[in-house]
């Protein structure tokens, strides 16, 4: 876990074009570098957390609890590791680009707190199906629950790919 958090937090490997001229690669007022792959990372993360979720719900539906429950951990690990990278290096770099009283910042502040407010069903709903396997009862609730959560994170990924991520790719 120590070595995924360290690779969040390091420079970027390669140096682009843009990243030789200091006051292009830093959003301004941080220390948060330009990351040429940090758009294809999250949409990576975005398609296994996708491919992760569904496969929970088909373990839930075959009532394959003890793997779904194993997968379930799995899938809290990678969401708190993008939300994390996603309000370091894409929020407050995005934050930073633009002016305040601009359009842009205003659908960034927007996106950023409708992220929170997901972000916090999401993880209540983690911690409630955290241990589901010693409760029978909780196995139809999880089953309507899984649905409810995939059809929001379904629409959240969409939306930030179609109308967050080009704000990043803008200022590359």
């Amino acid at each position: 876990m120590f070595n995924a958090l360290l690779r969040l937090f390091r420079p970027a490997a390669a140096v682009t074009q843009s990243e030789a001229d200091p006051s292009q690669s830093v959003a301004p007022g941080t220390q948060i570098r330009y990351r040429p792959t940090l758009v294809a990372e999250l949409e990576l993360d975005h398609r296994n957390l996708l491919s992760l979720f569904a496969l929970i719900t088909e373990l839930t539906n075959a009532e394959d609890y003890a793997l779904a429950a194993m997968r379930l951990k799995e899938f809290h690990a990678l969401l708190h590791k993008h939300l994390l990278t996603e309000k370091i290096h894409l929020y407050i770099y995005i934050e930073h680009l633009w002016p305040r009283t601009s359009e842009q910042h205003r659908m960034v502040q927007s996106y950023r707190q409708e992220m929170e407010g997901i972000g916090k069903v999401v993880v209540s709903f983690l911690r409630k199906y955290e241990n589901f396997t010693t409760d029978p009862h909780l196995y139809e609730p999880l089953r309507n629950d899984l649905a409810k959560v995939g059809a929001v994170l379904s629409r959240r990924i969409e939306a930030e790919e179609a109308n967050l991520y080009p704000l990043y790719r803008e200022h590359s």
